[in-house]
């Protein structure tokens, strides 16, 4: 019996422009019924949203599925949608979920594995926790830090690990934390250096502030900005600065939305806006698509970040989208690489065959060399031939899933 609960969502939503939301709706992987058709969410009519809903998921298969959902405004154009993947699996035992039981944390590297690590603290068991675990950083060198955690439940099935990032800096005085006292902020360039800028606000001097600050943008050019702001302690030590980026445009009451007509992406440093790597997307106003983006071979090891952004037909560029993943060439796809299967002839005229040496659940991808998806077929034999004359010629992906471990290989074929 799979495991049917109901998803909880929650949302912090606006929508850019002048006009307030009035309603929101929401679609699980398809957007089959189109904007404006789709599951209705009750929302309070305002400048934003932040809200908690019940999502039913019965009758959803068993595996990763992807919530969307959008916005409408008073002016009557829909938002482009927020998406939140989650994961439908079957518990263990009698259909029914269990309790978590253990919670156990890991700093940077997970050298102990699963269920080896130290334990995060004690709580009392239930469906979610909601608890302050104090973590020691003691013998931490100065400088940036991952910490990850992970939950197990009463069936001694671990979670996924989620992570946080947090720095580990030497204190000025004695070793004590200073209060907070005095904070200010940057838009776009470090002009007037640190404690030179305008002050953010008043404030309560505290370890922590939690405040809400008006920060003019009079006088800012329409397009794209990078707020930053940072902090001081009593010590007169400024933090770095924490940045958040929002955009300034004109006024126009009488805006329409437009649709996607370009994307571009690009790694860790922006090339600038419209000079980044373009990919090529079907036109509308929303897209969905599954991309196969290459990394640079010189790319070192370690974490990255992954920008993407779209353009409308007014010539107007989004906000990115952004994701971390992480590049480590000692990492290899345990039982399923280019030693299980053989693909041939490549460079290739016509025909490419693609042989397996065990049977197994595989499905199969082209992409070409903008990262669309070009063709797919659900379920292959142990051996196939496809036939690819009539693509033109050039660079394609392969993407060979191996569905019953959850794993895939990449292969770059030529088609003369």
């Amino acid at each position: 019996m799979k495991n049917l609960l109901t998803f909880i969502a929650s949302v912090c939503f606006s929508v850019l422009g002048f006009s307030q939301i009035t309603e929101a709706e929401y679609y699980i992987d398809t957007d089959n019924l189109g904007v404006g058709n789709q599951n209705t969410l009750t929302v309070t009519t305002g400048n934003t949203i932040d809200e908690n809903f019940s999502i039913q998921t019965t009758g959803l298969a068993e595996g990763l599925h992807t919530l969307h959902i959008r916005a409408k405004g008073t002016n009557n154009i829909w938002s482009l949608y927020k998406r939140a993947y989650f994961h439908v699996q079957a518990p263990t035992t009698n259909g029914t979920p269990q309790n978590i039981v253990a919670a156990e944390y890991y700093i940077d590297s997970d050298v102990s594995g699963v269920g080896g690590s130290p334990t995060a603290g004690m709580f009392t068991p239930g469906m979610a926790i909601n608890e302050a675990f104090t973590i020691p950083t003691t013998g931490l060198t100065e400088g940036l830090h991952v910490l990850h955690i992970r939950v197990k439940d009463a069936d001694d099935t671990w979670s996924l690990y989620k992570r946080a990032y947090f720095y580990v800096q030497a204190p000025t005085t004695n070793g004590i934390p200073k209060n907070i006292v005095a904070a200010e902020y940057y838009l776009d360039s470090d002009v007037s250096g640190v404690g030179g800028s305008p002050t953010a606000g008043m404030f309560t001097p505290g370890m922590a502030i939690n405040e809400a600050f008006t920060i003019p943008t009079t006088g800012l050019t329409e397009g794209l900005h990078v707020l930053h702001i940072r902090v001081k302690d009593a010590d007169d030590t400024w933090s770095l600065y924490n940045r958040a980026y929002f955009y300034t445009h004109s006024s126009n009451s009488n805006a329409t939305a437009t649709p996607i007509m370009a994307a571009e992406y690009f790694f860790d440093t922006d090339p600038g806006v419209g000079d980044a790597t373009d990919i090529a997307v079907a036109q509308g106003f929303n897209i969905d698509e599954d991309l196969v983006i290459q990394v640079p071979s010189t790319m070192v090891n370690g974490d990255h970040y992954l920008y993407l952004r779209v353009q409308n037909q007014d010539n107007t560029w989004s906000l990115y989208k952004r994701a971390l993943f992480t590049v480590n060439d000692a990492l290899a796809v345990e039982d399923f690489n280019s030693d299980s299967f053989e693909i041939f002839p490549n460079p290739t005229e016509n025909n490419i065959h693609i042989n397996f040496k065990q049977y197994g659940d595989y499905s199969f991808s082209v992409y070409n060399i903008s990262g669309k998806e070009i063709f797919h077929q659900e379920k292959l034999e142990l051996n196939n031939r496809f036939n690819l004359s009539e693509y033109a010629s050039g660079v394609y992906i392969l993407k060979i899933r191996d569905k019953t471990n959850h794993t895939f290989q990449n292969v770059k074929i030529v088609k003369l």
